[in-house]
């Protein structure tokens, strides 16, 4: 009997001995493959063939908390270079007009030649310029508030409709110089939105300028205003050169413009979708762009609709 128990002991401390000898094993396996994702290889995911659920699921945790760790790395190396390229763009946009105003101010502080007439044009021209730094400089300050959740709406009852006749006869002496024919279309029932009046108003303004920026060589531009069940829907569209379907994706992130636009005529800094989207969205709205070049290039967006009864 004493020798079947001690047979029965050995032959459980052997397999005791083999699991622990194979635990072992699994574990030197874990830790080398997580020194090779530590030092390099973070696409590393650990294997394992073991039947043991408790050991597999320990796997299959580490092998998550890796793919979190890369996922969180690649995060910041795209927030890196996005920081990169908005202090490039910064800097491009703010040096520009600067060197320009510069550039004028030393010839009129040197060159005693220059006529009366010639000098009134170059202090036009610095007056210009100068009011494009400090509209950027109050773009940038304006979504950093909002950014930050700092911008206060002051939300009030606005017949939108006639709000949006006015913005539009606004811009009549522009479409005039831009050669573009306005085309509007409004609904014969009036439409109210509780809502910030300055911040639709340059939710409009940003929209309609940008069309002007780079939709007016298709000779047209457009705005509508109709209404769907609880929103009220807003389109502003043109007829122009459009955007290509890769930038329709980024065109609201800040300071991003097509190079196009940046290296010709107009210029751009970028904010101004930027900022409007803010502006819809913190009003419990949507913003989007579509576009078919040359045949019509939309912004649309939505804010929900008022329940007031004039």
């Amino acid at each position: 009997m004493i020798s079947i128990i001690m047979a029965v002991l050995v032959t459980l401390l052997l397999s005791i001995g083999i699991m622990l000898w194979h635990t072992r094993r699994r574990l030197h396996t874990v830790v080398t493959q997580l020194s090779q994702a530590r030092d390099g290889n973070p696409n590393l995911r650990i294997r394992s063939h073991s039947r043991d659920e408790s050991f597999r699921q320990l796997i299959n945790e580490i092998n998550e908390l890796i793919h979190q760790l890369q996922m969180t790395e690649t995060g910041f190396q795209k927030s890196e270079s996005a920081r990169k390229k908005l202090i490039t763009n910064i800097s491009h946009d703010l040096r520009t007009p600067l060197t320009s105003v510069l550039g004028y101010l030393e010839v009129l502080r040197k060159d005693s030649s220059i006529s009366v007439v010639e000098r009134e044009q170059y202090m036009d021209i610095v007056w210009n310029k100068a009011n494009m730094l400090y509209e950027l400089t109050e773009s940038f300050f304006q979504l950093a508030k909002l950014d930050d959740d700092e911008v206060d709406l002051r939300r009030a009852e606005i017949n939108l409709s006639v709000m949006v006749k006015e913005i539009w006869l606004s811009y009549a002496s522009q479409f005039v110089v831009a050669g573009t024919e306005p085309v509007a279309s409004f609904p014969v029932e009036e439409l109210f939105v509780n809502a910030d009046r300055t911040s639709v108003e340059r939710i409009i303004g940003n929209l309609i300028s940008n069309s002007l920026k780079y939709g007016a060589t298709g000779g047209v531009i457009g705005l509508s205003l109709s209404q769907k069940e609880n929103e009220v829907l807003i389109e502003v569209w043109d007829q122009g050169p459009g955007i290509a379907e890769g930038n329709l994706l980024h065109i609201f992130d800040r300071l991003y413009t097509v190079d196009s636009s940046r290296s010709g005529p107009f210029g751009g800094s970028g904010l101004g979708l930027a900022i409007a989207r803010k502006l819809v969205e913190k009003h419990g709205g949507e913003l989007w762009a579509t576009s078919l070049p040359h045949v019509r290039t939309s912004f649309f967006f939505t804010l929900p609709k008022s329940r007031f009864i004039p």
